[in-house]
């Protein structure tokens, strides 16, 4: 019920995971209250030995015993506690890059910006749409005149390269795509990598890979203009 389920599953996956966690709960008490209440030996111990001993041989050796598989449940509840996975970052980033992104759905650029002029605010897009636009030759001219903001998370890579990332997830972490943007211009050395910043860009069509190219996975080029850090 807290926020760390984000880092494994969509928000609007709680319920759901809720509901489950009550379900088995209610499950393990019924099991236990039955266990409890299984009618036992009124005879001696040493009917007890001979009983078992028969069993044993009846079944090849074999004692009955109640099965103890449920406490593997444990193990994945214990890895969480004690490991403490974190989200999903760079060390994610850089082994999905040159993956096909995500951005399959029609997007209207030119409506979204026409709101955005209307109301006389800078557009803040999700990466995603920012982009499936860059992936559309159609809106490439249009994005490349307006500013927009993005937020995500700073990726230097090896190569001195600065990469605007963040994930698009389905419903948890094993289908997350990652989205990717080149940054261009002076960014400080102060923001490190897994830095959350909130940025103002402008696309760059010229420097852009083509089309086809960012729906394959590369990553469209965007010149910086501003950019302030933020709480992750």
């Amino acid at each position: 019920v807290s926020d760390r389920i984000l880092t494994f599953l969509r928000p609007q996956m709680r319920p759901y995971l809720v509901l489950s966690g009550l379900v088995l709960t209610l499950v393990a008490i019924v099991g236990f209250a039955l266990d409890r209440l299984a009618p036992t030996s009124n005879g001696s111990e040493a009917d007890d030995e001979n009983h078992n001993a028969d069993e044993n041989h009846d079944h090849g050796g074999h004692a009955h015993r109640a099965s103890r598989a449920g406490w593997m449940l444990l193990t994945p509840m214990l890895v969480a506690v004690v490991v403490a996975p974190g989200t999903l970052g760079s060390w994610a980033a850089d082994r999905q890059r040159g993956v096909m992104f995500a951005g399959t759905y029609d997007f209207d650029l030119g409506p979204f910006l026409q709101a955005h002029a209307v109301a006389g605010t800078e557009p803040e897009m999700r990466l995603l749409d920012f982009n499936t636009a860059a992936a559309d030759v159609d809106d490439r001219a249009l994005l490349g005149d307006v500013t927009v903001r993005l937020t995500g998370f700073v990726n230097r890579t090896d190569d001195g390269s600065v990469l605007l990332d963040r994930f698009v997830v389905g419903c948890c972490v094993a289908d997350a795509a990652l989205l990717e943007v080149d940054l261009r211009g002076a960014v400080s050395p102060e923001v490190s990598s897994e830095t959350w910043v909130r940025v103002s860009v402008r696309f760059d069509p010229a420097e852009s890979p083509a089309a086809n190219q960012i729906r394959a996975g590369n990553a469209p080029v965007a010149n910086l203009v501003d950019l302030e850090t933020i709480d992750p």
